[in-house]
């Protein structure tokens, strides 16, 4: 429980092990609703240069729910209130470059609501583990809102018509439908939800820096190039691991 006026980080970082750094969403009264400060917050871990240095990050929450989206109190005139100077500090963009372009593979641990905001940054992470109780969804439609910024990804992790049915109806998505459609790699038992993304973070973690880096970071990039120059630049990274394996990889960044 939080000391009255004591200030606590909402979205914390912690390297826990060699290679291994913890991410965690830190507003358990508001369900880990993001507020304007937990977007500079967050932006700030994933930019940092100790969170860089690691090879995997398990992301996961305070509290019954991993995020129960955005916090509509702070979406201003979005709701036919004025707008506060602090609405431009984040976007979804800035989320999205941030997570893809963050060095380690990030694990989500889900367990609770994940919903609006809480599914799309789900989708941002690099894998997924959530727990039986876990619950997906976009209902911003049966706000009068969209989720415009996260529409590409969600359609990346699920398809097209998964997708469709997700933005136009609102409708939750429970775990098992979840690890069938895509949005998640695993299912487990809540008690064994931290235990399991550790396990997956160590076994990343177990593998040279510079390959998983390479790996992660060419995964996502190949999907934005034309097929033929994709394959094409696939052999130049697998020659540049290489010559980094040769030097045991030693001061090598990718």
């Amino acid at each position: 429980m939080r000391k009255r006026g004591a200030v606590v980080a909402e979205v914390e970082f912690q390297v826990v092990t060699d290679g291994v750094g913890v991410i965690t969403l830190n507003r358990p009264e508001k369900l880990n609703a993001f507020n304007f400060e937990m977007h500079r917050q967050l932006a700030a871990v994933l930019t940092g240069d100790e969170l860089q240095d690691c090879r995997a990050v398990v992301l996961r929450a305070e509290g019954r729910a991993f995020c129960g989206g955005t916090d509509l109190s702070e979406l201003g005139d979005h709701l036919g209130q004025s707008r506060t100077p602090s609405f431009e500090v984040s976007t979804g963009t800035e989320m999205s470059h941030n997570f893809r372009y963050a060095r380690p593979v990030i694990i989500a641990a889900v367990q609770g609501y994940a919903l609006g905001l809480g599914t799309l940054v789900v989708n941002l992470t690099d894998l997924v583990i959530a727990s039986e109780d876990a619950v997906f969804g976009h209902p911003e439609v049966t706000h009068g809102l969209v989720q415009g910024n996260g529409i590409p990804r969600l359609r990346e992790v699920v398809g097209t018509r998964a997708a469709m049915s997700m933005l136009v109806t609102g409708r939750r998505v429970p775990a098992e439908e979840a690890l069938r459609i895509g949005i998640v790699n695993e299912v487990v038992p809540a008690e064994r939800l931290e235990e399991r993304a550790m396990e997956v973070a160590r076994q990343i973690a177990a593998n040279p820096a510079y390959a998983v880096h390479m790996a992660k970071r060419f995964f996502y990039e190949s999907a934005d190039i034309p097929y033929g120059a994709a394959v094409q630049a696939g052999y130049r990274v697998m020659r540049t691991a290489q010559l980094a394996r040769r030097e045991n990889g030693a001061n090598f960044q990718w």
